[in-house]
C-alpha cells in the first residue's frame, strides 16, 4: 500500500493538487485551518464528501450575502493546551492567545443561520465557550500580552506601596545629595542593581556607611549606597520579588484553569478550524468564479 507521500507526489505531478490547495489555504484565517488544507488528501467516503461539499456551499453563500465571520488573530493553541494539561505555567502572551482564541469561538457560535447555513450552524452549536475562563484571563492580561497592575488585590496593594516608597526614597535622595554635594561628583542620584546610589568623590567614599557597589572609569569616584539607604532599598526589592511572585501565581493559577478545560478546548479548536476550512473553500471558489458539484 502506498504511504501518504508518495500518493501526495503522484497528485501533486498529476493535478497539481499542492498548488490548488496553497491557494485555498490562502483564504484561511488562521494557522490551524490553512495547514489542515495544505494537507488535505482525497477521500472516497461518499456520505463525507457530500458533507463537505455541502459545508462549501453554505460557506460561498454566506460570503456571497456579505457576511463575515472573523478568526483574524487567533493561533494553534494546541500546544499550549498540552502544556498546560502538563502543569506548565503559560507566559501572560500564551494565555491571550488562549484568550483570543475563547473570544473568536463565542463570536462563532453566534454567526450562523440555522435555516440559511444548517451545517455550519450545526457546528458553530457544538462549541463549548467558555466565558468564565475568557473573563478571567481578559481581567489579568492585557492586548499587548502583559500582566495588568490591577490583575488582583494583593497586586494592586503591593504596587501601590512599591510607588509609595520609591517616591519616599526619591525624595530622601534629593535631600542627601542636597545636604552632601560637597562631597559628590554628580548632584543626582544613580541606580546601581536596582538600588539608589551617589557617586562619591574618592576621598569620601567611606564618609557616608553603606555599601561601594563600584569606582568610575577615571578612579576618582565611587558608587556608593549611604546607610541611609539600604533600609530603603532592601525594602524596594522586597516588594518587587513579592510582586513577581503574585504575578507568578496569577498566571499559575490562570495555567490551571486553562489546563482543567483543555479537553474542551481542543474540541472546540477541531470545531473552529473545520468551519474555517469551510469558509476558506467558500471565499476561494467565489475568487476563482468557481462551481461546487454536487453528487
Amino acid at each position: 500500500m502506498r504511504n501518504d507521500n508518495s500518493f501526495r507526489q503522484e497528485l501533486d505531478q498529476a493535478l497539481d493538487l499542492g498548488d490548488v490547495l496553497s491557494q485555498i489555504a490562502g483564504y484561511a484565517s488562521f494557522s490551524g485551518s490553512a495547514r489542515r488544507i495544505r494537507e488535505s488528501l482525497p477521500v472516497t467516503d461518499r456520505l463525507f464528501v457530500r458533507g463537505q461539499l455541502d459545508l462549501a456551499r453554505e460557506a460561498r453563500d454566506f460570503a456571497q450575502n456579505g457576511q463575515s465571520a472573523s478568526l483574524a488573530g487567533i493561533t494553534d493553541i494546541r500546544e499550549l493546551l498540552q502544556m498546560a494539561e502538563k502543569g506548565q505555567v503559560l507566559t501572560t502572551q500564551e494565555l491571550l492567545e488562549i484568550y483570543l482564541f475563547l473570544r473568536a469561538a463565542a463570536m462563532l457560535a453566534d454567526s450562523f443561520d440555522q435555516e440559511l447555513y444548517p451545517g455550519l450552524a450545526e457546528l458553530a452549536d457544538s462549541l463549548v465557550t467558555d466565558s468564565r475562563l475568557e473573563s478571567a484571563i481578559a481581567q489579568a492580561v492585557g492586548m499587548d500580552g502583559t500582566l495588568k497592575s490591577d490583575a488582583s488585590p494583593t497586586l494592586v496593594r503591593l504596587n501601590r506601596e512599591l510607588a509609595q516608597a520609591k517616591s519616599a526614597l526619591a525624595a530622601r535622595g534629593r535631600e542627601f545629595v542636597k545636604k552632601n554635594s560637597s562631597a559628590l561628583m554628580e548632584t543626582m542620584t544613580t541606580s546601581i542593581a536596582g538600588r539608589l546610589c551617589v557617586l562619591v568623590k574618592a576621598q569620601d567614599k567611606y564618609r557616608f556607611g553603606g555599601m561601594i557597589h563600584g569606582s568610575s572609569q577615571s578612579g576618582q569616584a565611587f558608587y556608593v549606597e549611604p546607610s541611609t539607604f539600604v533600609e530603603a532599598n532592601s525594602h524596594i526589592q522586597s516588594l518587587q520579588a513579592e510582586i513577581e511572585e503574585e504575578k507568578h501565581r496569577i498566571c499559575r493559577e490562570l495555567s490551571r484553569r486553562v489546563g482543567a478545560a483543555a479537553f474542551t478546548l481542543e474540541s472546540d479548536f477541531e470545531t473552529v478550524t473545520e468551519i474555517d476550512t469551510a469558509l476558506a473553500k467558500g471565499r476561494w471558489v467565489i475568487s476563482v468564479d468557481g462551481s461546487i458539484p454536487s453528487l
